[in-house]
């Protein structure tokens, strides 16, 4: 599955809430520190904007 958006492990935060559109796929790396450290308030930010977070399986379902 290809991404709509590669935040960068080290500016993630910044570059990925100023990026992020309905239907995007976000790249995120696991097992980096900046990401680990980073994801809970981008979850927390973006829940709060009403974006839903899904599975690319639930998102293709959607798409049908």
């Amino acid at each position: 599955m290809l991404w709509t958006d590669d935040p960068g492990d080290k500016v993630i935060s910044k570059r990925l809430l100023t990026r992020i559109n309905n239907g995007g796929i976000i790249l995120i790396h696991d097992g980096v520190q900046q990401t680990l450290d980073v994801l809970p308030r981008i979850i927390t930010y973006l829940k709060k904007r009403e974006f839903e977070f899904v599975t690319i399986d639930q998102m293709l379902q959607k798409g049908r």
